[in-house]
């Protein structure tokens, strides 16, 4: 069982190597394996993927998504929104300690984003300076990254359109946009610049 499970985890190749001269990564796998040896009913996972490289990232997923298969209840700690977009069915929030949203990743991540478009530029923009070049009864914009944007405002066809056109002529490359459902990542951002008090939604 030893073997195989090292096998799970990507170590086959790596049994009897000295854990001191395991990479990071490596040794992020062997402490997984080490958490499964018992074939537990509840499972603690504390970043498991922190220091992997891609190809084992995914690998990891698809060790928890089978542990879910199979009954097993997975507590994961993550600073990786992505990962716990993926692979958790409720998602706690934590933010200066304290518990700031709960739900799905669906319930997590609905709200206004109807309302809002998802936009990335050439280059960073002011987000007031944006908003007024805008016009569009635009009703904010927010930056989220260093040339990403969420634009409040009413959906159209033709409110996305212009929304092309008065960036081109203002000289600003329109590198994405998208509308519809935000990102686990995007409603992190969302809830944890908010500091409402008590649990949402």
């Amino acid at each position: 069982f030893r073997s195989r499970l090292l096998g799970l985890v990507g170590l086959g190749d790596s049994i009897g190597t000295p854990v001191r001269r395991l990479s990071g990564g490596q040794a992020q796998r062997l402490s997984l394996a080490a958490a499964l040896i018992g074939r537990p009913e509840l499972c603690f996972l504390d970043e498991p993927t922190a220091g992997m490289d891609p190809h084992a990232r995914v690998a990891t997923w698809d060790i928890v998504r089978g542990l879910r298969a199979a009954g097993v209840t997975v507590v994961l700690t993550t600073h990786a929104m992505d990962e716990a977009e993926q692979l958790c069915d409720r998602v706690a929030i934590i933010a200066g300690g304290r518990l700031a949203a709960i739900g799905t990743p669906t319930e997590l991540t609905r709200g206004t984003a109807s309302g809002e478009i998802w936009i990335e530029l050439s280059g960073p923009v002011e987000p007031g300076a944006l908003a007024a070049a805008l016009g569009l009864g635009v009703d904010a914009v927010r930056a989220v990254a260093a040339s990403e944007y969420v634009v409040t405002v009413a959906l159209s066809p033709a409110i996305v359109r212009t929304l092309a056109e008065r960036l081109d002529t203002a000289g600003v490359t329109l590198l994405g946009l998208r509308s519809g459902r935000r990102s686990l990542e995007e409603a992190f951002f969302h809830i944890t610049a908010a500091g409402d008090e008590g649990v949402a939604p």
